[in-house]
């Protein structure tokens, strides 16, 4: 079969052959359509991101969408090594594979699902956010911290900030304010949201890159913050109990 092969960590993958993969009795063999290409992705490609072995010749991809042999349409992952999902054919486990609901894509399917379980995750389960609290959503120009804004309004979050460089991206978002990174009146804008709200602050990027983007952000809100960290912090509104995530 055809897919995309890594040789070299660090450099692009190769178009080519590679043996197909053969389902044991906990898989079932994918027909691919669609493979995300997250930054998690080139990561592993590159042999930076923890979860990579460093092993080559190795398949690229870490999840997908696809067919079944019965024909139902399934988002899938968890490819064993050295294959993966960028592949014309994927063995994945059967607890993997998830229907597709009507009306998605397969390309619009592959792209969203590790991006909106991020932003869904981080602020249901990290930072539980209730319905009414303010949410502050840093890279929301990113597709995670866009798909963020819209599980912020699902999980009732009552004001969303929304953070980024991009600010002529976020106007047209469904948010309530909007905080351009980077420009002077940064400190300024975000010192003003902490003394106004009790935010619960979501980065999309940082959880998984163990990033220092939101650094900057969250000194300048320190000072009118009971507790604060690198990653993520959270508030109940009017009682400033500080949840860490």
């Amino acid at each position: 079969m055809k897919a995309a092969v890594v040789h070299t960590l660090g450099q692009p993958p190769r178009y080519q052959d590679f043996a197909e993969p053969t389902p044991n009795d906990t898989e079932i063999l994918i027909q691919v359509h669609a493979a995300g290409l997250h930054p998690i992705v080139k990561a592993r490609a590159s042999g930076a991101h923890y979860s990579s072995k460093g092993e080559v010749p190795v398949l690229a991809g870490i999840d997908g969408v696809g067919t079944r042999p019965d024909g139902a349409r399934v988002y899938f992952g968890g490819a064993r090594a050295p294959w993966g999902t960028m592949a014309e054919r994927c063995a994945a486990p059967v607890g993997m594979c998830l229907p597709l609901p009507d009306g998605i894509s397969y390309v619009q399917a592959a792209a969203i699902a590790n991006p909106g379980m991020s932003a869904w995750l981080s602020l249901r389960d990290r930072a539980a956010v209730a319905p009414g609290e303010s949410v502050l959503i840093l890279g929301a120009t990113g597709v995670a911290g866009q798909l963020a804004i819209q599980a912020a309004r699902q999980l009732g979050a009552g004001r969303i900030i929304a953070a980024g460089r991009n600010v002529a991206a976020l106007i047209s978002e469904s948010v309530d304010g909007v905080i351009a990174l980077g420009e002077p009146e940064e400190a300024v804008s975000l010192r003003h949201l902490a003394k106004n709200s009790s935010p619960a602050a979501h980065d999309p990027r940082g959880w998984w890159r163990w990033a220092r983007a939101p650094d900057r952000p969250l000194r300048c809100l320190a000072p009118c913050c009971a507790a604060w960290t690198s990653s993520c912090w959270a508030a109940d509104s009017g009682r400033r109990r500080w949840r860490q995530f």
